[in-house]
């Protein structure tokens, strides 16, 4: 039920929207009588209507995605012991529970977190960080970092007022982006700990 009504609600925003471009095609082609006013004026409302969008996005692949911290990079390697490695998977036993309070091996510490910029609508976005840090010397073993598109559409702001939970805040969300990998080999965490740990070969950790 909830979905016939989302999709009937959509197809009716969309009759409205055409309406308008056709209407002021019209109303300005009957006061000009110029063709090239009238598509001039469609444009200048697709331009406001979705402009700050299409930036927002470009802007995004042009400019973070080509940042020097973007993707799974590795500083340091170092060996842990076998009873601390997963074989199945051919990786070290660490995940996001291991926290600076409780370390793997009681020194690696994995640090997550999502950060947001720029200028909303066209330059805003939100950062997520995969850390593995050595707490005992604070050095950083590897790094993960992605960026995704978080402004356009700046006409929705005000929907946001009804809440996100609501149909009309659902209606006005973009939903989550792949970020700067829409590939499915994509680089992620996983690349951080394959390439930060090794397996020792005399069954101590380094």
């Amino acid at each position: 039920m909830i979905g016939l009504l989302i999709l009937g609600t959509a197809a009716i925003l969309l009759a409205a929207y055409i309406w308008l471009l056709r209407a002021t095609a019209r109303t300005v082609k009957r006061r000009t009588g110029s063709n090239r006013w009238a598509v001039m004026a469609v444009v200048g409302i697709l331009v406001l209507t979705f402009g700050d969008t299409v930036f927002n996005r470009w802007y995004h692949k042009e400019v973070l995605c080509k940042r020097d911290d973007v993707g799974a990079k590795v500083f340091e390697t170092v060996e842990v012991p076998e009873e601390s490695w997963n074989r199945n998977f051919r990786r070290a036993e660490i995940s996001d529970r291991n926290t600076r309070q409780t370390p793997f091996l009681r020194r690696y510490a994995v640090i997550e977190a999502y950060t947001s910029g720029g200028w909303y609508p066209l330059t805003r976005y939100q950062r997520y960080e995969y850390a593995i840090v050595d707490i005992k010397t604070e050095r950083l073993l590897g790094r993960f970092a992605n960026y995704e598109p978080a402004g356009g559409l700046w006409w929705t702001l005000p929907l946001g007022l009804f809440g996100e939970n609501t149909l009309i805040g659902w209606l006005s969300s973009r939903g989550r982006s792949s970020g700067c990998f829409d590939n499915p080999n994509k680089p992620g965490p996983l690349d951080v700990i394959h390439g930060a740990f090794m397996l020792s070969k005399n069954g101590d950790a380094k």
